[in-house]
C-alpha cells in the first residue's frame, strides 16, 4: 500500500522522517503486570504474543517497491555517516511526539540512542535486507570498514550468509571486534566450519588475561548449537573449561560431547591424554556440588563416571592429591566447591587422600572455623577427614563445641575418623585383632571409648586435672557419667585395660603405645 502524503515534503524526506522516528523510537521497560506497549492489553491477559518486530513490519510492508527502495537508500546513508553527522540526522528527522511519523505505543517510550545500532534496524536490516541477494551483495565489501557501524552491517550480512566463506571470515573477526558483537548476541548464526571453529578456540585460549574475552561474548561464539557437535582439542577444551567455568551450560554441551567420545568401545575413540584432561575433571568436581539443578548434577556425575572409567582411579587420585597440594591454602569459591566435591565423591570412587591427609586436615580445619561454611552437611562430609595432631587437638575440640555442629555430627565424627586414625598411631596392634569396619559398629571397644573421652575433653595440659565436656554421650556405660578426664584417670584407664579379657587390651606393646601416646598429646600441648 502506497504512503499518503498529507504535508507538503517531498516523499523522499517524508520517508526520512519515518525512518528514523520509528526505529529510533522504543517503549520504556515495564513489569509483567503493566499493559504491553505493543496493543496496551495486560500482559497476564495476553492471549497472543507480541514483539518489536511488529513495529518495523509495520512500517516497510505498507510501502510500495519504490518507497521500499527509498527506505534501503536512507538506510544505507545512515551506515555510512560518522557519529557526528549521524546525531545530527537524529535531531533533525526523529519526531517521538508526532503520530504522522513515530510509532504509537500504548506505554512511554524513549530514544533508543545508547546502542549503535538501534533494535528497530537491526530488524529491519535482518527481516528485510539480509536475505535479498541483490540488496545485501554491496554489505561485503565493508569488513574492514573503518566505521564502526558498517562494520557491525557487514558481520549481520556475512553470520546470515550461505557461504561459509563469509561466515568464517565474520567469525574469525569475533576476537579483534568482540566489542561489537554485544549489539549481536540477540541474533542466530549460521554455522562455521570446524576448521574456523577450532582455530578460533585455540586463539581465544591463548589471549593473555587482560586480552580475554569477557563472558557475555563468549556466549555469542555459541549462539550456534551445531558447534557442539565439532570436536576440539583436549587441551584446548580444558582451556576453556577453566577460563569460562562460569557459562555452565556452554562448557558442559562441550565437555558431555567429548565425554561420548570416551564413551565409545576400544579402539572407537580418539586417544585422549589425561594430562590434558585435568582441568576438565576439576571442574565436574566443582559443580558436583554448588550447581542448585539435581539434574545438573546428575549429568555432572555421569560425566565423572566416564573419565574415572576411562582413565582409571590411580590417575585420578593422583590427580586429586595435585589439586589439593597446590590449592590447599586457597579459600576462593572454585577452590571451595572442587575440594569440596571432591571430598563428597570420596566414597564412591574409592578417594584415596593419604598422600594429602595432612594438608587437608589443615584446609578442613580451616574451612570449618571460616564464614564460608553454610551447611552441616559440611561437618558431616569433612570432619571425618581431620588428621588430629599434637598442635590441632585444641582446633578439633573448638570445631566439635561449634554452633553448626550437633551430637550427630560429633558421632560421626568419632565413628569414621577414629578407628583409621587410631589404627594409624598405634600399628598394626589394632588391625590384627579387629576389621575396622567392625570398629566403627561397635562401641564396647574400651581403647576407642578412651580415645574419644580424650579427644572430647582435653585441653593439652599436662597439670590438667579437669576438663569440660563436650555435650555427647559416646562412652560405655562404665565411663557415661564422667565430667573430666585427668591423667589419673589415664592411669587409672590403663590399669583396667590389664584385666579386661580383651586379648588386644592385654597385650604389653598395645598398652605402651596407648600409654606413650596419650601422655605425649598432654605434655606436647
Amino acid at each position: 500500500m502506497e504512503v499518503q502524503m498529507t504535508t507538503p515534503e517531498s516523499k523522499e524526506e517524508y520517508l526520512r522522517y519515518k525512518f528514523y522516528s520509528t526505529t529510533y523510537k522504543i517503549p520504556i521497560k515495564s513489569h509483567n503486570n503493566s499493559p504491553c506497549p505493543y496493543c496496551g492489553i495486560n500482559r497476564t491477559d495476553h492471549t497472543r504474543i507480541c514483539n518489536p518486530d511488529m513495529v518495523i513490519e509495520g512500517f516497510i510492508q505498507n510501502l510500495n517497491n519504490d518507497e521500499f527502495l527509498m527506505v534501503h537508500q536512507i538506510f544505507n546513508e545512515w551506515c555510512c555517516m560518522n557519529n557526528d553527522q549521524r546525531k545530527l540526522a537524529i535531531e533533525r528527522y526523529y519526531k517521538p511526539e508526532d503520530k504522522y511519523y513515530s510509532y504509537t505505543y500504548h506505554t512511554t517510550s524513549t530514544i533508543d540512542n545508547n546502542s549503535l545500532i538501534p533494535l528497530q534496524m537491526k530488524l529491519y536490516f535482518s527481516k528485510f535486507i539480509i536475505y535479498d541477494p541483490l540488496l545485501s551483495k554491496s554489505y561485503y565489501s565493508w569488513y574492514n570498514s573503518k566505521n564502526e557501524v558498517q562494520r557491525l552491517i557487514n558481520y549481520m550480512a556475512e553470520f546470515k550468509s550461505s557461504n561459509t566463506k563469509y561466515i568464517d571470515r565474520a567469525y574469525q573477526s569475533v576476537i579483534d571486534n568482540v566489542g561489537l558483537m554485544v549489539y549481536l548476541h540477540n541474533m542466530s548464526i549460521n554455522t562455521p566450519s570446524r576448521e574456523c571453529f577450532v582455530d578460533v578456540m585455540n586463539k581465544i585460549v591463548q589471549l593473555p588475561q587482560e586480552a580475554q574475552i569477557q563472558d557475555k561474548d563468549f556466549t555469542f561464539l555459541f549462539l550456534n548449537h551445531a558447534l557442539y557437535q565439532y570436536d576440539l582439542p583436549d587441551v584446548t577444551l580444558s582451556r576453556l573449561v577453566s577460563i569460562y567455568s562460569s557459562r555452565t551450560e556452554i562448557i558442559n554441551r562441550l565437555i558431555e560431547h567429548q565425554a561420548q567420545d570416551l564413551r565409545k568401545p576400544n579402539g572407537e575413540s580418539k586417544l585422549h591424554r589425561f594430562g590434558e584432561c585435568k582441568d576438565i575433571l576439576y571442574y565436574l568436581f566443582s559443580h558436583c556440588k554448588s550447581t542448585k539443578s539435581i539434574m545438573d548434577i546428575s549429568e555432572n556425575e555421569s560425566k565423572l563416571d566416564t573419565y574415572f572409567k576411562y582413565f582409571g582411579p590411580e590417575k585420578i587420585n593422583s590427580a586429586v592429591a595435585e589439586y589439593i597440594q597446590h590449592n590447599h591454602e586457597s579459600y576462593s569459591p572454585t577452590s571451595i566447591a572442587t575440594m569440596y566435591g571432591m571430598i563428597f565423591h570420596r566414597y564412591k570412587y574409592n578417594i584415596d587422600f593419604s598422600p594429602v591427609s595432612e594438608i587437608l586436615s589443615d584446609w578442613v580445619l580451616r574451612y570449618l572455623q571460616s564464614e564460608k561454611i553454610s551447611k552441616e552437611r559440611d561437618f558431616i562430609e569433612m570432619i571425618p577427614l581431620i588428621v588430629v595432631k599434637h598442635d590441632n587437638i585444641k582446633e578439633v575440640k573448638r570445631i566439635l563445641n561449634t554452633d553448626g555442629i550437633t551430637g550427630y555430627h560429633a558421632l560421626l565424627f568419632f565413628s569414621q575418623y577414629i578407628p583409621y586414625h587410631l589404627s594409624v598411631q598405634l600399628g598394626d596392634e589394632v588391625t590384627r585383632y579387629y576389621n575396622l569396619d567392625d570398629i566403627k559398629r561397635k562401641s564396647l571397644n574400651y581403647y576407642m571409648v578412651f580415645y574419644h573421652g580424650l579427644l572430647k575433653n582435653c585441653y593439652g595440659s599436662f597439670n590438667a586435672t579437669s576438663m569440660n565436656e563436650l555435650n555427647i554421650s559416646f562412652f560405655s556405660s562404665q565411663y557415661g557419667s564422667l565430667q573430666n578426664i585427668s591423667l589419673d584417670l589415664i592411669l587409672s584407664y590403663l590399669s583396667h585395660l590389664r584385666s579386661t579379657s580383651n586379648p588386644i587390651c592385654r597385650n604389653p606393646e598395645f598398652q605402651s603405645n596407648i600409654r606413650n601416646y596419650f601422655f605425649d598429646l598432654f605434655k606436647k600441648n
